[in-house]
């Protein structure tokens, strides 16, 4: 699996579990039962946004949050074997992936979602997220033996960013 430091793409959002029904004349009425040709199902949100990314063949990261559910789980396999980096990804106990079905109407959608609260972030999982960060940014530096000079670190940081962005071909 790639690394993030090592992405050309970071998505960062809310992902989804998109069903889709197609060829649906209309949409039901309350007590009338429709019939759809087809059902497809599909990852949406961010998630859809990584998949483009990696398609057109950039290194792409995608920092979503997950439940422990099936769905999150076929989410997080899915995306690795799209060769997506989710070493990024927030996996939560008790929450689920927001699940979306839709119907496509002639000339039209209509959408219904259902969707838990995020997540509340605590102290020590902020506290873990900083931490995590602050060691990509040392790793970072490292990588391209950043040095300040008179310029300052903002600079630096500039002209380290130029030499990635150079290194990486994007």
């Amino acid at each position: 699996m790639p690394s993030p430091l090592n992405t050309s793409v970071l998505t960062v959002g809310l992902s989804y579990r998109d069903l889709i029904f197609t060829g649906v004349d209309a949409v039901p009425k309350p007590g009338e039962e429709r019939y759809a040709a087809d059902l497809y199902e599909m990852w949406g949100g961010i998630a859809t946004m990584a998949r483009v990314c990696a398609a057109l063949g950039m290194r792409t990261a995608l920092a979503t949050a997950v439940g422990v559910d099936e769905a999150s789980r076929r989410l997080l396999n899915d995306m690795g074997t799209a060769g997506i980096d989710t070493s990024l990804t927030a996996q939560h106990a008790g929450w689920r992936l927001p699940v979306t079905a839709a119907m496509s109407l002639p000339g039209d959608r209509a959408m219904l979602t259902v969707e838990d609260p995020l997540p509340v972030w605590g102290v020590g999982e902020l506290r873990e997220g900083l931490n995590n960060a602050y060691r990509q940014l040392r790793e970072l530096l490292t990588t391209f033996r950043l040095q300040i000079h008179d310029a300052g670190l903002v600079q630096e940081l500039k002209d380290t960013a130029e030499e990635f962005s150079r290194r990486g071909e994007f």
